[in-house]
């Protein structure tokens, strides 16, 4: 059964109200001053103990603060690898784990921790990172990356389609048929390296420009070798569909935008922003408008 996939905007919000409280409560502790200040900015939420904390009162300056800071980042490029599978090239996937699982726990304290949502992530992180690594993975993990409930891991294991054995009291489930299954479920997303450098999505503005961009990353990164993955990322995607493409015309659902980013290795939303600028700009800019 599957389950609905985590909010990446409801786990910022949640990540920004435990920092205002874990900040607070160091404050209180230690007796200092001005870590809030430094943490969220010229704009700190300034609060109380014991008072209601209220993402309202968070101005969308220190927002914006908290967002560049490298701790988040370090969060948000976890849930993009966890959830979605994408690890930006470069990028050490077991640093992103462990980063991410010190954060957590330096914002845990009696009064206060990040939701149980953000727990799954670092385990969803540390079960993909097990996948590369060879390791053995137990049914809760493996859940957690099919996107269903453990229920329907025990059941695969009780009809042999996962082989599992208990090792010093633990159930785990061996390697190879961890990913055999997981490549079987809908709710799996496979791990993809994508490559961010040296493209800014923001200033393309015309599909000439994206047809011109999306053609030389093509070429640069061999991407033809990869081209058979499309279809099963999206009916609608076949070589014709990719050559209108890079030739300025756009004729696919919306919905096809994440698995073109994915196949020309480029972060989702920026792609996503980009197509709406250049063939939907009326559109656009009554999103952008209302935002």
């Amino acid at each position: 059964m599957a389950k609905k996939r985590y909010d990446k905007g409801a786990l910022f919000n949640d990540y920004l109200l435990t920092l205002w409280r874990g900040m607070e409560h160091i404050e209180s502790v230690f007796g200092v001053k001005g870590l809030l200040d430094q943490v969220f900015g010229v704009e700190a939420p300034k609060g109380g103990a014991g008072e209601l904390h209220d993402l309202s009162q968070i101005t969308p300056t220190a927002m914006a603060h908290v967002e560049k800071s490298c701790a988040w980042v370090n969060m948000s490029e976890l849930y993009d690898y966890a959830v979605e599978g994408l690890l930006v090239d470069g990028r050490q996937a077991e640093e992103l784990v462990l980063y991410g699982q010190e954060i957590l726990l330096a914002l845990s304290t009696e009064g206060s921790s990040p939701c149980q949502e953000w727990t799954d992530i670092v385990s969803m992180g540390d079960a993909r990172f097990g996948l590369h690594d060879g390791a053995s993975i137990s049914p809760e993990k493996i859940a957690l990356l099919a996107n269903v409930d453990l229920r329907t891991v025990r059941n695969a294991i009780s009809a042999g389609e996962l082989n599992a054995e208990k090792i010093m009291g633990v159930m785990l489930v061996d390697h190879e048929s961890a990913i055999r299954w997981l490549h079987g479920r809908r709710g799996f997303k496979p791990t993809r390296i994508i490559n961010m450098q040296d493209v800014d999505l923001q200033e393309i503005d015309s599909a000439l420009a994206l047809a011109t961009l999306l053609k030389e990353r093509r070429q640069k990164l061999a991407l033809d070798e990869h081209r058979d993955i499309l279809p099963s990322a999206h009916p609608a995607v076949n070589d014709q569909i990719l050559n209108d493409l890079e030739e300025g015309l756009f004729a696919l659902p919306l919905d096809a935008a994440f698995p073109l980013a994915d196949f020309y290795r480029l972060e989702r939303t920026d792609f996503l922003r980009a197509l709406m600028r250049c063939f939907y700009p009326e559109q656009y800019k009554a999103l952008a408008s209302n935002a």
